[in-house]
């Protein structure tokens, strides 16, 4: 079955960044694939991912959230013999706490658990950094994201979110912490490896 590392957090943490440089680096390893959205991507959820792109975020977190259940199906009847490692930007638990974020009350999230229904990390990178540092790398980056329209001038919606992330990792295996503040990508990247290297993910890894 695959074997995903999936990299958690919040805008601006260093998560695509560090997928990029570690995707350059590693590009001509076997077995090693880097990814964002659905590991088995059909027509059935490009359709789900365009809808969402003109939906509201009640709709959204719906269609996010089915899109990873078909990932979990696709792996069982189509994909069993899949052995692939993937580093993933963002997978499930990103879609749990933004939903619980963005719709409160009316997250699907609130009123039932699809976890169980959702493929498993193996292990995951949760990559933070001081909001000082959110907004210094927001000014230098051209395209906005959810950050700037809500947390960047709110911080305490900015621990709200980030308390909702906390609980959506809560029972995951593995889970590596890495303040990205003042480091650069290659150190970054190297804690990573040094992670991926351990006893701790090796044996999870033979395990699946």
């Amino acid at each position: 079955m695959v074997k995903i590392i999936t990299f958690e957090g919040l805008d601006y943490s260093g998560k695509t960044t560090t997928l990029y440089h570690m995707a350059k680096k590693f590009s001509n390893k076997k077995n090693f694939a880097f990814n964002e959205g659905p590991i088995y991507p059909t027509g059935l959820t490009a359709r789900f991912l365009t809808i969402a792109n003109q939906a509201n975020e009640q709709e959204r977190e719906f269609l996010y959230t089915t899109s990873f259940v078909l990932d979990t199906l696709e792996s069982t009847l189509n994909h069993r013999g899949d052995n692939r490692t993937v580093f993933q930007d963002r997978y499930w638990p990103s879609v749990i706490a933004y939903g619980k974020f963005l719709n409160r009350e009316k997250s699907i999230h609130h009123y039932q658990d699809f976890r169980p229904l959702f493929i498993s990390p193996v292990a995951t990178i949760y990559f933070s950094c001081t909001l000082d540092e959110k907004i210094r790398r927001s000014e230098k980056r051209a395209r906005k994201s959810v950050l700037d329209r809500f947390l960047l001038g709110a911080p305490d919606k900015f621990k709200e979110l980030e308390k909702e992330i906390d609980s959506s990792l809560e029972g995951l295996p593995n889970i590596l912490r890495l303040d990205t503040t003042n480091r650069s990508v290659e150190e970054v990247a190297f804690e990573i490896e040094k992670f991926y290297n351990s006893q701790i993910v090796a044996e999870a890894l033979k395990n699946e």
